[in-house]
Parts: structure tokens; sequence; C-alpha cells
């Protein structure tokens, strides 16, 4: 089969698809204040739509391989009647709404009573977009797209590759938990790293005792270790290779690569994250530890801590065959001694197929922590590293074009120097290179290569000075976004950042400064910058407002963490460059003043169709203003000249508007009232300052009033100066209902304190989870139920999600608290919730501990109720044969009727659950099938065969066989 025809069989159906997916959202995000259930709905759209963008680069990049591509071809075909059927709900909203006009022609008030959202419908377009995420993550997993899992892809380029393509299929649970963990994507530094690798590099390491006994020992962790710019990162990803390479039997692998320039890659929390997606999508099945840890936070609808991961990890690993992980660069890391006390909590787990290599320079707080338990430490001597360099030098006078063309002599003076002047250090000879990349002629060439700078210091303090007068200011300013920026910034909006003029007594925006070409910037700033490209997911733009998210973009940032590091030094400070030393508070000023700046320009009204085309097109840097000023602003918001320009952004209606749809990714008729906004992006002297003002202090918008914010947020100084203004500590509003509860179930203790210790009513009900204590119980936040029981809370207050606060910790599977809670006299029995008791929400949970405890407190284990109608129901549908065998042996009805499936026997069978069904049948389940259960069928589905005879059948074939199998024993 022709792979080229299959390809535009499945990009057909993909454009189908976006056009479907864009008019869906375009249509629905068009209407104001929807239903959580609407949301709910676009954002399953809007992550459709991305999918099949990803999906179709792919495949117009003529990369894949033809059983591959056929591959992604099953998955997309199986979509068509799906993509067909979606389009026809979509052409029936458009007819409905009048050919898109409705909008226009209805009043605020009328609008409403002609809410185009029918229950129905919402239902129906949810599960068809629902049913195609299934079929599209198949080839998302096959294209290798969303997740890192990496035993790398053979590399084309370079002749020691991996086999990326050995993973097993994401299913959709799978899908949704690696977009819960949300982890930045490692592999992006993996390949940036190989292919700078010059090939044959880095093997008297691969050869070394050292690095093949940390192949082999059990329980083995290895430090590699050296000056900067000495090229670890490089061996890193050569260490990945050839873990990968060596093993016939594919280990489990996974890495990391912290780095200075991405704040994703500096978080320890990201780190495991990163790590325990990897590893669980090589495993055969999602590991049933990580499938547990996302059903105790509301399934991924709260994040889990350090403590949650570092226990998920370790049972993934204990149950996994031989196990690398590799760490790099452990110095950029901007909580270094959180991750040390992780690395060293991992080797002390003391997993025998565990293999833990980490890179760093050699800091003191590093090699302290490792002194007392890393045994096996290397480090990259520079006789070794010369060596390699001189690989890359003779590569580099073979191949680059215009260093090819010197005669032999010259070349070899070239490849001497260089290596006499190393000293280990990859990255000075790099930089050299460059500035004799620019000689045209011998005596250039001599001239440059006898007055080599000694040092990186040396080496760096030359290229500024070689910066033209002219372009001095801009590389300043080029120099301080891109040591501080919030994320990787484009090539086209550092570009545009230069379009402010900071240099006038009154800084503003000044279109004649824009660079007519963007790639000129490289130029200004040598060696000291870098570019890569990289997708606009990878930015994490919605598609509603960033229409191109397929597209690739360059980013720039800074070359290397030795270049920050020299900018923000002493050392530059009393050398001939002063004028270039940066600091934090310089940095974050200038790009303050950039972004509110640039916002504040004249932008077209609402409601202009093109409103958001416009943005990409003309104003590159406004998503980044828009979205991240207050990042930059909280640093140096203290400042007066700062402090006008954010009042000026707050009283420009337009502007302040499309900045707050910009920040929080959605449109808004209203936006939130300024104290909102402050309240939610931190800024706390902002805050101050709109109070003295006369702001309202209760006026809430948005997400909520602004005490909500704050105690979601955990920002103690914000809270306290509202209250001290006179916020209403049980204002009611936002998803949580109330501050104490949104600070309870975001694990916010001190904030906790602060609001009980000004009131606040701690049986207030209301909101997601009911009360703050069946918030914080869900948690799993013994301190803050603690100190709500201290307080006197009333923990049999009914209501929320869960029913109660012991119903919610049985569910979320903390011991701890149902002990504390029973302690206090909870009512075991107390019946409300999705699960109807404790007993349900812990069998469903599986958690033999709980259920024994709740059984000893006297839990009624026949209770009905909840969606189960039984705990033994819910345990069967879960297939946690623990739990079934202890309830049905503390007096459970084994043919209890109730709830969706009817009974115990009945939920196992739909499930597959064999041993649960064997163990029902044991304990004499009645096999012939039974009702549904009342309102469990919809009336369309009533003429379909229905699943549950299907699933008898089997069961039917089971009970034959235990019938058999007792005569035969007779």
């Amino acid at each position: 089969m022709d792979p080229f025809s299959i390809t535009g069989s499945a990009v057909g159906v993909i454009s189908l698809g976006l056009t479907v997916c864009q008019g869906l959202v375009k249509y629905y995000q068009s209407w104001k204040d929807c239903p959580d259930d609407i949301k709910a709905m676009t954002d399953s759209i809007e992550n459709l739509m991305e999918s099949l963008r990803l999906i179709d680069h792919q495949l117009k990049s003529g990369h894949l391989k033809p059983d591959l591509v056929s591959q992604v071809e099953t998955s997309i075909k199986s979509c068509q009647d799906k993509m067909l059927d979606l389009n026809n709900e979509l052409e029936k909203l458009k007819e409905e709404a009048g050919s898109g006009k409705l909008k226009q022609k209805l009043s605020i008030q009328s609008r409403r009573l002609q809410y185009p959202f029918k229950q129905p419908t919402i239902q129906r377009l949810g599960e068809k977009v629902s049913g195609l995420r299934g079929n599209i993550s198949v080839a998302l997993d096959a294209l290798q797209i969303h997740t890192s899992t990496v035993i790398l892809e053979k590399t084309k380029s370079v002749g020691d590759g991996v086999d990326l393509l050995t993973k097993t299929a994401i299913d959709e649970k799978k899908q949704k938990i690696f977009n819960w963990l949300n982890p930045p994507d490692p592999s992006s530094n993996y390949y940036d790293a190989h292919e700078k690798r010059q090939k044959n590099t880095g093997k008297w390491f691969l050869g070394g005792a050292e690095y093949s006994a940390w192949k082999q020992m059990p329980n083995s962790i290895l430090w590699l270790y050296g000056i900067p710019g000495c090229g670890k990162t490089i061996l890193s990803s050569s260490i990945i290779a050839d873990v990968a390479a060596c093993y016939r039997q594919i280990p489990r692998i996974a890495f990391f690569y912290f780095s200075f320039g991405d704040k994703s890659k500096q978080s320890p929390g990201l780190f495991l994250s990163s790590l325990l997606k990897q590893l669980s999508a090589q495993a055969p099945e999602t590991p049933q530890v990580l499938i547990d840890l996302y059903s105790r936070h509301n399934d991924g609808q709260q994040s889990p801590s350090i403590k949650d991961l570092m226990q998920t990890l370790r049972e993934v690993i204990n149950d996994a065959g031989q196990t690398y992980i590799i760490v790099d660069a452990l110095d950029e890391c901007d909580e270094w001694e959180k991750l040390l006390e992780v690395i060293e909590q991992v080797y002390q787990w003391n997993i025998g197929n565990l293999h833990l290599l980490v890179t760093s320079r050699r800091e003191k707080i590093i090699e302290d922590t490792f002194h007392g338990f890393v045994e096996s430490q290397v480090c990259l001597q520079t006789k070794h590293v010369d060596n390699d360099i001189g690989l890359l030098v003779r590569e580099q006078l073979q191949t680059d074009r215009r260093l090819q063309r010197w005669p032999t002599e010259s070349k070899r003076k070239i490849e001497q120097k260089l290596i006499d002047g190393a000293n280990g250090m990859f990255r000075w000879v790099v930089c050299q290179l460059d500035e004799l990349r620019k000689c045209r002629n011998v005596k250039s060439l001599d001239q440059t290569l006898n007055s080599l700078p000694k040092t990186l210091d040396d080496t760096y303090e030359r290229i500024l000075l070689n910066i033209s007068e002219n372009d001095r200011q801009d590389a300043l300013t080029i120099l301080k976004w891109l040591a501080f920026s919030a994320r990787p910034v484009l090539l086209e909006e550092v570009a545009e950042a230069l379009t402010i003029d900071l240099e006038s007594k009154y800084p503003q925006y000044d279109d004649t400064r824009r660079y007519i070409d963007p790639l000129d910037i490289l130029e200004i700033c040598s060696t000291f910058v870098t570019t890569s490209t990289i997708s606009g997911p990878e930015l994490e733009f919605p598609p509603y407002f960033y229409p191109d998210l397929g597209v690739e973009k360059r980013v720039v940032s800074l070359a290397h963490f030795s270049v920050k590091e020299y900018l923000l030094s002493r050392r530059i400070r009393q050398g001939k460059v002063s004028e270039f030393s940066i600091d934090k508070v310089c940095a974050n000023q200038c790009i303050t003043k950039c972004c509110i700046i640039y916002l504040l320009r004249p932008v077209p009204p609402p409601g202009k169709d093109d409103r958001y085309p416009f943005i990409e097109r003309e104003r590159p840097l406004l998503k980044y203003a828009a979205r991240y000023w207050p990042d930059h602003a909280r640093i140096v918001e203290d400042k007066s000249n700062i402090m006008r320009l954010i009042l000026d952004l707050f009283q420009s209606q337009y502007q302040y508007a499309l900045a707050t749809d910009i920040y929080f990714f959605e449109v808004n008729e209203n936006p939130m009232p300024p104290l909102c906004f402050a309240s939610e992006a931190g800024l706390a002297c902002t805050v101050k300052v709109l109070l003295e003002n006369g702001a309202d202090v209760n006026l809430g918008g948005g997400p909520g009033p602004p005490l909500y914010l704050t105690a979601r947020n955990g920002n103690e100084k914000i809270s306290q100066i509202l209250l001290e203004h006179g916020a209403d500590v049980d204002i009611q509003g936002g998803w949580s209902g109330s501050p104490l509860q949104a600070a309870s179930l975001h694990a916010n203790v001190k904030i906790v304190k602060l609001l009980l210790e000004y009131g606040a009513d701690m049986n207030i009900q209301g909101g997601e989870y009911g009360s703050a204590l069946q918030a914080a119980s869900i948690m799993g936040n013994i301190e803050i139920v603690k100190l709500l029981l201290e307080y006197g809370v009333d923990m049999n207050i009914q209501g929320g999600e869960y029913g109660s606060a012991l119903h919610a910790a049985s569910f979320n599977g903390n011991v701890e608290i149902v002990k504390l809670l029973l302690e206090y006299e909870a009512d075991v029995n107390i019946q409300g919730g999705k699960f109807g008791s404790a007993l349900q929400a812990a069998s469903f949970g599986g958690n033999v501990e709980i259920v024994k405890l709740l059984l000893k407190y006297e839990a009624d284990v026949n209770i009905q109720g909840g969606e189960f109608g039984s705990a033994l129901v819910a345990a069967s549908y879960k297939g946690h044969e623990g739990t079934v065998k202890l309830l049905l042996e503390h007096g459970a009805d084994v043919n209890a009727q109730g709830g969706g499936f009817g009974g115990a026997l009945q939920a196992a069978s739909s499930e597959g659950h064999e041993g649960t069904v064997k163990l029902l049948l044991e304990y004499g389940a009645d096999p012939k099938p039974l009702g549904l259960g009342e309102g469990w069928v919809d009336e369309e589905e009533k003429e379909m065969e229905s699943p549950l005879e299907e699933c008898m059948a089997e069961v039917a074939g089971m009970s034959r066989n235990l019938d058999v199998g007792s005569s035969a024993a007779s």
C-alpha cells in the first residue's frame, strides 16, 4: 500500500475534524457564563483539536515509516464516521443559531432565555468527542507525541541510536492520567544534545569500569561531575542511548534534563511527574498504583504532592524490571536542597533493579550531600575531555563550510591551539570556533589564534566588547529577557520587545525600532544565544486564541548556563564590560515595562471576528506580555514607575479586557475587577494601592472574590491585607464555595489558621466538597483536619460530592484521617454523596485497612445507597478481590440488588474481573441475568442488546466450569 495515499486520506479526515472542532468551540465559547458541563465539553474538544493538529504535523513531515503511517491511518480512518456525525451536530447548531447571527440579534436577557445548551445535546456531543479522543489516543501513542516514554528513537543522523517504537498503546485512561501529571517533555533536550554530540566522543567513559559497574550492580548510583562547559549534557545523551542499545530485553529508561532556561524544568515535583509518566508509559498496562493516585486526587482535579509522587514512583519502580534513571544538571534546579533530598530518598529505597545516574558541577552542597551515600563518582577530567574535543575540532575542520577552506597548515594550527587552550571546556572551544569562522584571510586567522582568551570569562568579555555601539542597548535588553523570561521565548517575541524605547524619558512603543529580520538578534549576541524549534502546544496556548498550534516556532535562549552566571556575576561588574551586568531586579523592571507598554497599545474593540487572528499577525509579543507580565511585576511592583504602568493598564478598558482574556485563556464580556486580578496574580503592593484608592474589597468576578482567590492560591500576605481592609471572611463564591474551603482544599495551612483567627465559619456549606473539613479530608491533609477538629467543626456535616468528611477520607485512602474522624465519633453509617456510605467509598478504592477499620467501628456491611448500591458492588466493579472477600466474610449479601449494575456479579463481569466473579460464585452469587437497575438504560438504547446479556454469558460459562470442577473433585 502506498504510504502517501494513506497519508492523504488520513489528512483529509483530520482536516474535517479540525474544521468541525473549531466551529464547535467558536460557537459555544461565544456565550458568556457557560455552565461547568459546557466548559468541560469545550475543553475536551480543544484537547481533541490539539491532538489532531499534532498528528497532522507528523503525517505531513515525511519522516514516518510506512508501517507507522499504516498504524496511524487505521486509527484515523476509524474516526471518519464519527467525524461526519460530529459535523452534522455542528450544522444543526448553525441552523438553530441563524447562521451565526443569533448572538447579535438577542439582548443579554433574551439570550439567556434562549440559552442553546440543551442537556441531551451536551451529553450527546460529549460522548461523541470522548469516543473520538479514545481513537485518536492510539495514533498519538504510535507517533510518540504526548509521552516522553523514551526507550529512545532510532536516530537517523547518529550511528548509535535507540528503538523508541516498543511502547504499548496508551488507552484513554492512561492518557487522562498523563495529561493530569502534565510534566515537561525532556525528549527535546535529549534530541538537541544528541544532535550536537560528535561521533565517537565519550567512549572513554562508556567503556570504563565505573560505568560498567553502574549498569550491572543492584541499586547502583553514579555521580558524574565536571567544570562548566565540559560536556556533561552531551555525555548524558550518550549514556541514555547506550543503555537502550546495550540490552536485548530493553529495560525501563527515564531521564530528565534540568534547565536554567525553562522554569518547567527546574521543579522537583515536575521532575518526579516526568519519571512517573515515562516509566508508566513503558509498562504493558497502566500501573494500578498510578490509577489509584489519580483517583485519590478526585480523578485529576487536584495536584499530587511530592510525597504522593514519591510513594507512587517507588511502587512503579518496584514492579518494573531493570530501571535506569539518568538526571542531568542537578545544579540548574531552582530548589537544590529539595531535589537532593529526593535523590537521596530514591537511593535509600534500596530497590535492587534501580540504577540512578546524575550529573552536575562539583558544587559544595551537592558534594556534601552525596558524600554520605554516593560511593561511585566520576570527574570529567581534562585529559579525557580534551581527546573528545580533538574529535570535535577535527570534524568541524572537515565539514564546516567556513573552516574547511583553510590550507592544511592553518587547520593544523587551529587544532593545536584549540586543544591546548580548551582545558576540558567544550564551551570554550565552541566560542573560539565561532570567532574563527569570521576570519577572511590567513593574517586575520593567525591574529585571532595568537590572541585567544585564556578563560571562559575572558571569552565572554571579548564577545561583549565586539558588540557595536549602536547595538549595545538592544543587546542588553535581549540578554535581560533571555536571562529572566518566565518561559522560553520565541525569536519574534524577543525581537518585538526591542520596539519599546526604554531609553527615552517616557518609555513608549516605537514601531520604527522593529527589526526587518528578527534573525538579526542572533548576529548581535553571537555565541551568547542559541535557537531551537518548538511547536505551539509546548507553549501551552489554547487553540481558540492561537490557531497555529501545529506550526513550529523558533525559540531563542542563552547558549549555556555559564553565560547567565557570567552576566549576573561580580566578575563582570569589575571588568571592561560592566555595562552588560544584569541583576534580577533591573531585568524584571525592563521586562515588566516592555510587557505593559506593549499591552497599552490601541486594540480592536471586543466583538470583531478577526480580533485574535489580528493578534497573531500583528502583535507577536502580546501573548507573552498578557500572560506573564504579573510574574515579572511581582518582583518590582514596589517601584513607583512600575505601579503607574500597572494602574494605567487597569484603567484602559479595551487593553485590560484583552489582557485578561489572554491571561485566563477565556473570553469574558466583563473582565474581572482589577482588585480581583491583582489578588489572583499575587500583586501585594498593587492590592494595597487599589484598596487605598477605594476598591471594593468584596467585589467578585470571574473565578471568585479577592479573599477566595488568595486563600485558594496560598497567598498569606495578600489575604492578611484584604482581611485588614474588611474583607468578608465567609464570602461565598468560586468553585470551592468559601475562602476556608478553598484554603483547606489546597492545603494552605497558614491561611486556614488566619481565617479561623478572623472568625471564619467552619461549618459553612457550599462548593464542590460541601465543607472545609470534607475538602481537607479528600486531599489527605491531616494537619488541617486536626486544626478544624480542635476548633470544634461538625464532623458529620453533610453535602458536597462525597457527602461527608468520613466518606471523602475513606475514598482518598487516608487511614490516619479516617481513624482520627472515628475517634472523634464521626457517624460511620452516615449516608449521602456519590458513594452513599464511607464503607462503599473505601471499598471502591480497595483499601482493605480502611474497610477493616470501618467494620471494626460497626459499619453496616449491607447499607444501601450511592452509585453502586452497596460496598460489595463497588469493590466488585473495581475487581478488588481482597476487599470483596473481606466484605463477604463479614456478612455482605452476595445477591443484594441496587445501583447501576443491579448486583455485585454483574458489576464484576462487566469489567472482566474473572477472579472476582469466581469468588462471588463460590459465595453463592446467582449467575442468572438480573435487571440493570432503574434508570440505567437510556430510552434510545432500550432496543439495543443489553451489555449485561453479553457479560452474563461469560459468567454462566464460569459457573458451569465451577460445577464441572466440583463434580470432578467429588
